[in-house]
């Protein structure tokens, strides 16, 4: 199983980052305002989460380390399954849909693939 933990905190922490970005400005920019407010604010809300969290996780990403590396991934891996359930509970289809998809999957895929004992703080 370690064979597949390719990515490493440093990376996983750019990832977060970026991800969270995407999270919290595509549903403005893909003009999902006339959509349900879920399908609004629950990736903004979780993109905003995401980069407080990944500020207070204990890699080399992060600014104070008060979150282990492994709590965080458990942390990406639920909101991964979130961003996914999001569009099927409210019955959303087309860019919407695929962009929580595509995010939703993402994260969990980037989950599966991280090293966990790679965290390195300072």
């Amino acid at each position: 199983m370690k064979g597949i933990r390719f990515i490493k905190a440093p990376l996983h922490g750019i990832l977060d980052y970026l991800v969270d970005i995407t999270l919290i400005l595509c549903p403005f920019l893909l003009e999902f305002p006339d959509r349900p407010s879920a399908i609004i604010f629950v990736p903004v809300g979780i993109g905003t989460a995401n980069l407080i969290y990944s500020l207070l996780t204990g890699y080399s990403r992060g600014l104070v380390a008060l979150i282990p590396f492994r709590i965080h991934l458990a942390l990406d891996f639920i909101v991964g399954l979130v961003l996914i359930a999001i569009p099927i509970v409210y019955s959303v289809e087309g860019i919407p849909a695929l962009f929580h998809f595509l995010m939703g999957g993402g994260i969990v895929a980037a989950v599966a693939v991280t090293d966990p004992d790679s965290a390195t703080t300072g």
